[in-house]
């Protein structure tokens, strides 16, 4: 079993250029989080925090 979860509310998830919320910017961003996720599983990682790109602890994920 796999389980990610993560909040998306947060300044990482917005337009980087207004500070306003965006489909396109939050997409984007989940998409990281999403191949950083794989990228550490395949190195071995169960269980690990999910870092947003301004270094904000958003959520975890764990690998079961």
């Amino acid at each position: 079993m796999f389980e990610m979860k993560f909040k998306t509310g947060n300044a990482a998830f917005c337009d980087v250029f207004t500070g306003e919320p965006s489909d396109m910017f939050e997409r984007a961003e989940v998409v990281r989080l999403l191949r950083k996720a794989a990228d550490e599983i395949e190195s071995g990682y169960s269980h690990r925090e999910v870092v947003d790109l301004n270094g904000n602890s958003v959520g975890e994920y764990r690998l079961k």
